[in-house]
């Protein structure tokens, strides 16, 4: 293609700002700019103090991930690039400093990842956090002169009470300045009782937020090159730098660590519901790219949207033979039953499912513990997991037709040059599911739970006691107590009736 950049050269020797940089997609997007487009001059990343870490512990933490080591062996001083800036989404005016502004005076490109992804947020916090951030960051952006292009990461399910979600903005639910106002003078607890009445009755306020972050951008596209990028379920690396790696156990994962140690043993879904789940190497990838592409169109008035939604599996594939192939041969150390369970459709005998497998077991082996005198926390642990299946439920029940066109042709804007490092294609024959599933459930065992490859050959065999501790109870010990409660009752009848 004459008169076009090739990726890597388009990002050398230019400054580039990241929010949400310690985030999943975040670190990703990081490792792949620091790697292959290794000239850039300047990583910009917005950190702030959380859940009791200063910015500068969480700085440390950040550059300590195993996503880097690969990285680090090749260059060990390429983390230099990475300038670390004082500063929240949360806050007006993003939190910054006179000499962090003038710092960062010569970005041209701006990737806003930063986002409250919690389903469960206060309506408060989500608005503050999602749209009002966004605004702060627009309004930051207009300060840039040399500023090439804004991409603000969405989500394709900010439109969810559509079924048919196209690559367009949808009208608003709300005005999204009255909502920042009203945020910023109602209490929470206020806003949490208007909030069903408020949001529509959307499933929850990521994505009522989302949705109107994006009209935010429609508003400023004509003063700022921005486009929007919309992954749909983001889930751990497919290729690289570390297969299956995942940063948290928001989403998939945390279902998978949950099967996988027999805490979660029943699930409200549709196993032939598409679930549309895209790699996290390959969403960075169209994320750079679409960046690259919209800095070669001038033309501001075109805010061009990317639906990242191509990966389509069903919930069965997700949690079939396949997933539990891969966790008998990456079982846990710290498994409490086997890996099995039943998925259900039906919300009232999930509730009864929920009780007898969920709830009784967590109250028993909680009493135990705390007979011995040690801490409950299986009851704990099962409300957080039951919080997180209850917030995932309405995708998982739910048929979306996602579009994708302009997504599926930003592939072919690559040049040929390019293609070997910034390819995004997830279709089938490209992706090795069995392998995909294998190397997430290796990961998160190894970098989630921290539990190394070494502690296999143990887990197999404290998974083959599991397992017939399981067939112990079903097929034995059940059924004698079923037969000791109702079958003297059915053998009183049968004598009271017929002798």
């Amino acid at each position: 293609m004459i008169g076009i950049t090739p990726i890597p050269e388009f990002y050398a020797n230019k400054d580039v700002l990241i929010t949400g940089s310690t985030g999943f997609i975040g670190k990703v997007l990081i490792e792949k700019l620091l790697r292959s487009c290794s000239q850039i001059n300047r990583i910009f990343i917005l950190v702030r103090s959380k859940r009791g870490k200063s910015a500068v512990d969480r700085i440390k933490e950040f550059q300590e991930c195993p996503l880097f080591e690969k990285l680090l062996e090749s260059n060990p001083k390429i983390l230099d690039k990475l300038i670390p800036v004082i500063g929240d989404v949360l806050s007006l005016g993003l939190g910054l400093s006179n000499s962090d502004k003038k710092l960062m005076e010569n970005v041209s490109i701006i990737f806003h990842s930063a986002a409250s992804v919690r389903f469960d947020d206060p309506l408060k916090e989500a608005i503050l956090m999602n749209t009002r951030g966004t605004r702060e960051m627009l309004e930051f952006a207009m300060t840039l002169e040399k500023l090439k292009v804004f991409l603000h990461v969405s989500t394709t399910y900010c439109n969810a009470d559509h079924r048919v979600i196209e690559e367009k903005i949808y009208p608003p639910h709300a005005d999204w300045r009255k909502t920042i106002e009203i945020a910023e003078k109602l209490d929470s607890e206020l806003l949490d009782i208007l909030c069903p009445k408020y949001s529509d009755n959307l499933p929850n306020t990521y994505i009522f937020t989302k949705g109107l972050s994006e009209n935010a951008c429609d508003d400023y596209k004509t003063k700022v090159p921005i486009c929007i990028f919309r992954p749909a379920v983001v889930v751990g690396v497919m290729r690289e730098p570390l297969p299956g790696w995942v940063a948290n156990f928001n989403g998939p994962a945390g279902l998978l660590v949950g099967a996988g140690s027999g805490i979660l043993r029943a699930f409200c879904c549709d196993i032939n519901c598409p679930l549309y789940c895209t790699p996290a190497d390959t969403c960075v990838n169209a994320i750079i790219v679409a960046a690259w592409k919209k800095a070669q169109n001038l033309d501001k008035e075109i805010l061009p949207i990317y639906n990242c939604a191509t990966g389509k599996s069903s919930v069965g594939e997700l949690t079939g033979e396949i997933m539990q192939d891969a966790a008998a041969e990456y079982p846990l150390s710290a498994a409490f039953w086997t890996v099995n369970g039943e998925l259900t459709t039906s919300k009232t005998y999930f509730f009864f499912l929920n009780i007898l497998f969920h709830f009784l077991p967590g109250l028993l082996i909680d009493t135990i513990l705390k007979l011995s005198g040690r801490p409950p926390m299986l009851l704990k642990l099962q409300r957080k997991i039951t919080a997180a299946g209850a917030a995932l439920q309405y995708f998982v029940t739910k048929t979306f037709d996602m579009r994708c066109e302009n997504f599926v042709n930003l592939v072919d804007c690559i040049l040929p040059e390019d293609r070997p490092n910034f390819t995004f294609d997830v279709s089938d024959k490209h992706l090795d599911r069995r392998k995909f599933m294998f190397d997430q459930v290796k990961a998160g065992r190894i970098y989630l739970l921290k539990d190394p490859l070494s502690t296999i050959p143990a887990a197999k065999r404290k998974m083959k006691i599991l397992n017939a501790l399981d067939f112990t109870l079903k097929f034995i010990i059940l059924p004698l107590i079923l037969y000791f409660i109702f079958g003297f009752k059915i053998k009183h009848v049968f004598q009271h009736y017929f002798t």
